[in-house]
């Protein structure tokens, strides 16, 4: 069983959370059927990381909330209102691929732990 530690570097840096060799994304946010490495489903466990991408989405967005209410108050609101949406805007698309990848890691670690795993045949 590969350790926690391990399993959330390899998310890091976006690569199979077993094995981290093989690239889990084919194209921007688009997963792979498998592991090229050591042959670990990817695609098939998208479902199930739901949660986490919902959580992390809600914490950005309450990060942003929380700006807005306690940075003193712009003289042009249109003009902030629009470079806060730009910038919530990029940092939920630029984190995507990287909260996708700790989502599957979390998955995985659930799962290759669990009494009763749902992908038992890896």
């Amino acid at each position: 069983m590969t350790p926690l530690k391990s399993i959330i570097e390899h998310a890091i840096r976006i690569r199979c959370p077993r094995c981290g060799q093989g690239k889990i994304f084919f194209a921007w946010g688009e997963l792979v059927e498998k592991c090229e490495s050591c042959g670990l489903k990817i695609r098939i466990r998208e479902p199930d990381t739901w949660f986490f991408m919902y959580m992390s989405t809600a914490a950005i967005t309450g990060l942003f909330v929380m700006s807005m209410l306690f940075l003193p108050a712009p003289k042009n609101q249109t003009m902030t209102a629009l470079i806060i949406g730009a910038g919530a805007l990029g940092i939920f698309f630029l984190t995507t691929p990287l909260r996708k990848s700790l989502a599957l890691a979390i998955e995985y670690f659930t799962d290759s732990r669990s009494e009763h795993p749902r992908y038992p045949d890896e």
